[in-house]
């Protein structure tokens, strides 16, 4: 079984947590892949890579779980990988094949003639190039299994604000959050705004019918226009 855990974390002191992840991996016999830093601003982040014994992954990650200065765990990922299959077909190929380099060496034993020879050992040439890239593909699945690999990230807690000598938030926070609650009122403003032309849409032609019928009826009803004398 191949074992592989990722793990992100915020702590008061990165430092601290990076050190005690060191001591955490090389006291059950295990040892830093690698390690770096980088900065943020003022601000320090640290990667840490831990290879440690199988059998001590389980410890290692209750250890780092539980370390000082630690201000919570923000993500955590495991994953297994069951070799077992591909470990046992690349070895019986290699059995395979150093039975077919046994044949081979034979053969050349007996090989009188220059292209018989040239053609068995072209042949030989093969079979242990493949006899030679099984074998390590072997020892990188032992050491794989062998060892497990724990990728730690640190990040510093974030720092609380602090209120100025008014009691109050930052010049720009207040800002931030005048320039927020404006853009919320005039969005908020003109969705109404729209909602009501909307729901209004009937009003308009109702206010022309009623006209159309008023102006109707003024006609119908106002005195006729005295027909003028002529001389």
């Amino acid at each position: 079984m191949i074992r592989n855990a990722t793990l992100a974390v915020t702590a008061e002191n990165v430092d601290q947590v990076v050190a005690f992840a060191r001591d955490a991996a090389t006291g059950v016999g295990g040892y830093v892949f690698s390690s770096s830093n980088s900065y943020q601003g003022d601000e320090k982040h640290a990667q840490i890579t831990l290879h440690v014994p199988f059998d001590q992954f389980d410890t290692v990650i209750n250890r780092l779980r539980d370390a000082p200065g630690l201000h919570r765990v923000d993500t955590e990922a495991t994953t297994s990988q069951d070799v077992t299959a591909e470990f046992v077909d690349a070895e019986a190929r290699v059995r395979n094949l150093q039975a077919t380099e046994q044949s081979l060496l034979a053969l050349l034993d007996q090989a009188k003639q220059i292209d018989d020879i040239l053609r068995v050992q072209t042949e030989l040439g093969g079979v242990r190039g493949e006899i030679e890239a099984l074998q390590g593909r072997l020892n990188y699945l032992s050491r794989l299994t062998d060892l497990s690999t724990i990728t730690l990230t640190v990040a510093p807690s974030t720092a609380t604000a602090k209120p100025d000598r008014f009691g109050n938030d930052s010049v720009a926070d207040a800002a931030r959050e005048a320039w927020n609650a404006s853009l919320a009122l005039v969005a908020g403003t003109a969705n109404l705004l729209v909602r009501v032309i909307v729901f209004c849409w009937w009003l308009p032609p109702l206010a022309l019918l009623v006209y159309a019928i008023a102006r109707t009826r003024r006609g119908r009803h106002s005195p006729a226009s005295p027909t003028p004398v002529t001389e």
